[in-house]
């Protein structure tokens, strides 16, 4: 991907918790993104709240529901392709 996005946690957070067992769970968005910890070191002034996403291409910042459903929407995705791609083989 040539995006560099990343997502800032937590590790008390909940939130990123499941956030990250979400990620973990499909080995795909394990490589989209690049998880950097806040709990060590100096916090970026537009981390508001955990987790976050911040892509750096495009300085985009996402939280909140609209994270769980961007990262809901590429499971989605990567699962109709892997059905697809399932179906193309049996052929």
């Amino acid at each position: 991907m040539s995006n560099i996005i990343y997502i800032s946690i937590w590790h008390e957070s909940e939130y990123c918790k499941q956030l990250l067992i979400m990620i973990y769970k499909n080995p795909m968005l394990k490589n989209m993104f690049s998880i950097v910890s806040v709990d060590n070191g100096p916090v970026p002034p537009f981390i508001k709240t955990v987790p976050t996403l911040y892509n750096e291409n495009n300085n985009s910042i996402i939280t909140g529901n609209d994270l769980f459903n961007l990262i809901n929407s590429y499971v989605q995705q990567n699962s109709a392709q892997d059905q697809a791609s399932q179906q193309d083989q049996q052929q």
